[in-house]
C-alpha cells in the first residue's frame, strides 16, 4: 500500500475515533446526505494529494466525513456506502504528506517519526484553518486555498 494511502487511512481511523469519544450521541439515518466536492490549491496550484476532513460543529446532527484529494480535486464521504455528507455545520481541515518519503523509525520501542507535511501545520488543524462549511442541498463546489508560510 502506498505511503498516502497508509496516511489517509490512518487520518479516517482519528476522526472515526474522534465521534466516538462523544459518548451517548446516537446516530441518525443518513436521509439528508448531500453531495459535497470541491478543489484545494496550494499557492494557486492544485495539490496533488492529501485528504479534506469535515468534523461536525454539533455533533448530535452532523457526521465527520472525509474526502480524498486526487489532483486537486475531491469528493466527501461519510461512510463507504455514503457518498456526500449530512447537512449542517462543519469545520474543516487538510491533511497532505509528501508522497515520495518513506515513514522513518526512530529507536527501537519509539513511535515512528511522522512524514513531512506539504502544508502548513494551520490547515492541518480544524480549530486553526480558519474553515467551515454550511452543507445544504445545492451548495456550489467548495474551494479551499492554501498559502505557503513564507
Amino acid at each position: 500500500m502506498a505511503l498516502s494511502g497508509r496516511i489517509h487511512d490512518v487520518f479516517v481511523l482519528m476522526i472515526a475515533i474522534c465521534s466516538i469519544g462523544c459518548g451517548g450521541v446516537s446516530i441518525k439515518p443518513f436521509d439528508n446526505i448531500v453531495r459535497c466536492s470541491g478543489t484545494v490549491t496550494l499557492d494557486g496550484k492544485p495539490l496533488p494529494s492529501g485528504s479534506v476532513a469535515f468534523v461536525p460543529i454539533d455533533v448530535a446532527v452532523g457526521q465527520p466525513a472525509v474526502g480524498t484529494i486526487n489532483s486537486g480535486k475531491f469528493e466527501m464521504v461519510t461512510t463507504v456506502s455514503s457518498p456526500g455528507v449530512i447537512a449542517g455545520k462543519y469545520q474543516v481541515c487538510v491533511q497532505a504528506f509528501d508522497p515520495m518519503q518513506t515513514i522513518e523509525t526512530a529507536e527501537p520501542g519509539q513511535a515512528p517519526i511522522a512524514p513531512r507535511s506539504l502544508i502548513p501545520k494551520k490547515y492541518t488543524d480544524v480549530s486553526t484553518s480558519g474553515w467551515t462549511v454550511d452543507v445544504a442541498p445545492g451548495m456550489d463546489p467548495l474551494h479551499l486555498e492554501l498559502t505557503s508560510d513564507k
